[in-house]
């Protein structure tokens, strides 16, 4: 990859001391969850300083934005993100085999790496129907360097051209290919790990029901974890007290993935009753005590957040190793804003914390 100049952050990195260091665990209707505080306002439910500006700022577009074509908008990347990390990693395109038919796979590889090393599978997120390696990159450069570990991307096919199960199915086979491809890839194939955001975190949760014992840590951030005739069960709006001179751009950012089920009924081509299958509903789930380690982090001011501590507390009673996190102040999407908000720079150190208490 050429040469790429290094912006630095957006942000004073004292910030992610901050929040490191001001993490405490409470107990949330029996669920020991760890909040992760806004570090640079110490008030009780306000939006984050970044999260509030860039909510502001969607509503006083609303209306005024040229239209989208649905390619656009799949190709269109998320929060706005620049390059921070300072490493040497070095980026290729490989072609997984997934027999008979190949997918492209995004291999962030860093310097000086011990082989056979971990391996971090990327699941990206966006609705089963958006989303790319572009929209993560700053990162999964980060995270590569960080960990030390392979880090691969699949372009898992998209609905609606390709509905449920065609994603899940190259998302399996890529850690299938990992296996098949260790001893030229560098891997260790028994120190796999799978993070993804939102569909992909959806996508993590699917396969390690697929493929129990292939991976040993999940690291999920907002996932979709239950959909269809239940969506809104235990779900209210009460949930997510806010300032009051906030409570318009609190509600705008809860309001736009509340709003989503049409993308979910993409993902399954319409089929309402497959919106309750366990590998699109994980809260169905009968295997959870399989599950490895599972981190699940969730925002603060995201619909998802109430169903995500659910599923953190089904996943404790049946007995599998979770740890529940919530980013005060965050909403849905903010690990995409790498080098911009500090909170994406605090989830890439969880994450490598994990891994190396993982495979140590």
């Amino acid at each position: 990859m050429a040469d790429v100049t290094i912006p630095g952050r957006a942000y004073d990195p004292d910030l992610v001391r901050r929040i490191r260091e001001g993490a405490r665990v409470v107990d949330e209707d029996g669920l020991a969850l760890e909040l992760r505080p806004v570090p640079d306002d110490d008030r009780e439910h306000v939006l984050d300083p970044r999260c509030l500006a860039y909510s502001r700022a969607k509503i006083a577009a609303r209306g005024t934005a040229p239209a989208k074509t649905f390619l656009e908008e799949r190709r269109g990347l998320g929060k706005p993100a620049q390059r921070y990390d300072e490493g040497t990693a070095a980026y290729r395109l490989e072609l997984a085999d997934l027999h008979g038919r190949s997918i492209p796979v995004h291999v962030i590889d860093p310097a000086g790496r011990q082989a056979p090393s971990p391996v971090l599978v990327y699941l990206h997120g966006g609705g089963f129907a958006f989303g790319s390696f572009e929209q993560y990159a700053e990162e999964l450069y980060r995270l590569a360097d960080i960990t030390g570990a392979l880090v691969l991307c699949p372009e898992y096919r998209l609905s609606p051209e390709n509905p449920f199960p065609a994603g899940l199915d190259d998302c399996c086979g890529v850690v299938s290919w990992v296996s098949e491809q260790a001893g030229r890839l560098g891997a260790d194939p028994s120190k796999v790990a799978l993070a993804g955001d939102s569909a992909g975190g959806n996508l993590c949760n699917a396969v390690v029901q697929r493929m129990p014992g292939a991976v040993g840590l999940i690291v999920e951030f907002y996932p979709l974890v239950k959909t269809g005739a239940d969506r809104e069960e235990g779900w209210s709006a009460e949930a997510y007290p806010v300032v009051d001179d906030q409570r318009a751009e609190a509600e705008e950012r809860i309001e736009r993935i509340h709003g989503s089920m049409a993308l979910e009924l993409l993902y399954t081509a319409g089929d309402l009753e497959a919106l309750s299958d366990p590998l699109i509903s994980a809260v169905h789930s009968d295997r959870l005590a399989d599950f490895p380690r599972t981190v699940v982090v969730s925002g603060e001011y995201d619909f998802l957040r109430v169903q995500d501590e659910e599923f953190a507390r089904a996943l404790a009673a049946a007995g599998a190793d979770v740890r529940a996190i919530r980013y005060l102040g965050m909403d849905h999407g903010f690990f995409e804003a790498g080098g911009t908000w500090p909170q994406s720079e605090d989830l890439c150190d969880v994450i490598a914390e994990e891994m190396r208490r993982a495979f140590a």
